[in-house]
């Protein structure tokens, strides 16, 4: 009986790497000639690597659902990468929320990490005028004035169905990420990077991790979904955001999207440079 060298640990495998693996797996255990002493080990393994790719999927979704709905609904975030508050209640979590709402002057977009109660589902955080203060409470909603109303469920593959008959019926979309999106999900490099090294993936491998971000702070970056198939340019940092001067971009109508999107944001954003007394100063000693 051979002896096989133990398999790498979840944390140092790539997602394109552990859905390779997993391809393996599967013909092993569809051969006739499966090792019967290696069975349990090998679906025990194939168990790690299905939960280890559901994880890098989820977190770039994450940020990515979180960014849809921003642009979608007008909303912003409050720092790259999102707050993602762990919470043991929701109620008190979404009145931390709602209070840094206030604060912000604007509604804003993120996720908490549950502790005590199930997981899954979306909320809203929303707050009354003074004056509905007395009737909102004689009907036992509250005090407030604050409120959580929560949708304990998501189901994204109904909802997609939904969409499509209610624009077949002449109706909106469910949500749209706007033609003029505030918000975008960079690259950020999870590991040091030498110059040439080849870029499978950006969502779901082990090179990168998304974050969400405000594109007028940064409008070189590279949308992690553009990142497939490629090779950077030049050596990264690991927590580096990846720009267009890291990588080289295959062509497609997402990156010229993109470019256009930039193109009209830095079109926008000249005259309120010139307005101001700093541009204003330099344009004179020029």
């Amino acid at each position: 009986m051979s002896e096989s060298a133990a398999p790498d640990p979840p944390s140092s495998v790539g997602y394109a790497e552990a859905l390779a693996e997993l391809d393996t797996i599967l013909r092993e255990l569809e051969s006739s000639d499966v090792d019967v002493d290696h069975l349990a080990d090998r679906v025990a393994r194939a168990a790690t690597l299905i939960s280890l790719c559901r994880e890098r999927i989820a977190s770039a979704r994450l940020q990515i659902e979180q960014v849809i709905v921003g642009n979608g609904l007008g909303a912003t975030i409050t720092r790259q990468g999102l707050e993602g508050l762990a919470s043991t209640s929701l109620n008190e979590t979404g009145n931390l929320l709602g209070m840094m709402a206030e604060r912000l002057g604007r509604p804003f977009v993120d996720y908490v990490i549950p502790s005590g109660y199930p997981a899954g589902g979306v909320f809203v955080v929303c707050r009354h005028d003074d004056n509905q203060q007395a009737a909102i409470e004689y009907f036992k909603l509250g005090s407030g004035p604050y409120y959580t109303l929560v949708r304990p469920f998501h189901l994204c593959s109904l909802e997609v169905g939904k969409t499509v008959r209610r624009v077949l019926s002449g109706g909106s979309v469910l949500l749209n990420n706007s033609t003029a999106p505030t918000l975008g999900v960079g690259a950020i490099a999870k590991r040091a990077m030498r110059a040439g090294e080849l870029v499978d993936r950006g969502i779901g491998g082990f090179q990168f991790r998304g974050e969400a971000l405000k594109l007028h702070e940064h409008p070189d970056h590279v949308p992690i979904g553009l990142l497939r198939k490629t090779a950077l340019k030049r050596a990264v940092e690991p927590g580096q955001l990846i720009t267009f001067d890291d990588i080289d971009i295959l062509p497609s109508r997402a990156l010229d999207i993109v470019i256009q999107q930039r193109t009209e944001r830095a079109v926008q954003a000249a005259p309120m440079a010139a307005d101001s007394p700093v541009s204003s100063a330099k344009l004179a000693l020029g």
